[in-house]
């Protein structure tokens, strides 16, 4: 009984580890196509003629969602 639960702990250990690395590597991962892709989107962005930036939608200021807004009852 107790080589059956010290199986189980172990697999729960390794489990844990696994888990942490594949998480680990999902933020590298964003983290590179973030960088990958604000670079490509800012040198298209920097090869606009006048009237193509004409048509873009004003920038708006980045605020936290829900600080600044109010729900109407």
């Amino acid at each position: 009984m107790q080589s059956l639960l010290a199986q189980v702990q172990q697999r729960d250990t390794e489990l844990t580890f696994k888990q942490a690395l594949i998480d680990k590597l999902t933020h590298e991962m964003a983290i590179l196509k973030r960088m990958k892709f604000a670079a490509t989107s800012e040198r298209f962005a920097s090869t606009l003629s006048p009237e193509q930036r004409s048509l873009e939608p004003p920038r708006q200021s980045r605020r936290p969602v829900g600080l600044s807004q109010t729900v109407a009852a």
